[in-house]
This record gives structure tokens, sequence and C-alpha cells, in this order.
């Protein structure tokens, strides 16, 4: 699998997953996968995950 994510970027995602958490808002593996991608666009990368 090819690394899509710098490890800043993992980071900031597991910390929005945590912070998510830690409110009682459980994230779904579909609100991953849509924020993982909002940070691959942000970055100029468009392609599907």
């Amino acid at each position: 699998h090819p690394q899509w994510l710098t490890m800043e970027y993992e980071d900031f995602l597991a910390g929005w997953i945590l912070h998510s958490g830690r409110h009682s808002e459980p994230r779904s593996v579909f609100d991953l996968r849509e924020m993982a991608t909002r940070i691959l666009q942000m970055i100029g990368n468009y392609e599907p995950l």
C-alpha cells in the first residue's frame, strides 16, 4: 500500500478521531476516509483512495 499521508497528517487524523471520541462523537470508517480525502485534497492530491 502506498503511503498517502505524511506522519504529520496521520497525527492530525488520529487527534481528530480521539477528540471526537472524547466528545461522544465516535467516527465511522466512512468519516475517517472522508477526512483523509479532504486532507489529501488540501495538499493537491485528488487521487481516489
